[in-house]
């Protein structure tokens, strides 16, 4: 049988269209349906955001650079509408946890809960991939936003990263744990040497 959906269930606060105060104080507040995976969608926001700033500060007029202006435009905007995604993906997990539901089931609501912050997590691999293909063409005084942008992207992939050790630790099944836990971890692990040389790359030409 199909599960039972209570319309109130599906009311959402949604984030991504506040401004940054409320945004800030909306952090800090304990009681509040903000969670990390949707913190680490503004971390990835900004680093695309930085990105974008690099590439308009080296000029589009070169076809390269022009095309990684539109995919760093494309991943900015998917990462805000991420802020509230993430919100959403935890919904039946939450109910689920509310309704003394079955471990199978409250299982399932956390690898639901992990759609949208893995979403993240690649994209932010793919963010990196972008800027790598103009790397040699970034002008020096743009570099220090490249870097940034490589630097904030890790910290969105590092946020996902613990979502997944919480997700992980309250698992039981000890299968599913070590996957959830471990699917970052190796995400992370096999970009760390490109993701160093990038920023390097960029850290060595600032003026």
């Amino acid at each position: 049988m199909a599960e039972k959906i209570n319309i109130a269930d599906l009311k959402i606060a949604y984030f991504g269209d506040k401004t940054v105060k409320h945004y800030i104080e909306t952090i800090a507040d304990a009681d509040s349906t903000l969670r990390l995976g949707s913190i680490a969608a503004v971390t990835a926001g900004e680093a695309a955001a930085m990105a974008l700033r690099a590439i308009r500060l080296t000029g589009t007029e070169d076809a390269a650079l022009k095309k990684a202006e539109a995919d760093c435009e494309t991943l900015r905007d998917y990462f805000v509408k991420i802020i509230d995604e993430d919100t959403k993906a935890r919904k039946p997990l939450e109910k689920r946890l509310a309704g003394n539901a079955s471990e199978k089931e409250i299982e399932s609501g956390y690898l639901t809960a992990c759609i949208m912050i893995d979403e993240l997590l690649y994209s932010s691999i793919q963010m990196m991939e972008v800027l790598d293909r103009v790397a040699d063409k970034i002008a020096p005084d743009a570099a220090v936003y490249a870097a940034a942008a490589v630097r904030y992207a890790r910290t969105a992939m590092d946020s996902v990263r613990l979502v997944h050790a919480v997700y992980g630790a309250r698992i039981v099944d000890p299968v599913c744990s070590h996957t959830v836990t471990r699917e970052p971890e190796i995400a992370m692990d096999g970009n760390a040497e490109f993701a160093d040389t990038l920023m390097k790359k960029f850290e060595s030409v600032i003026k």
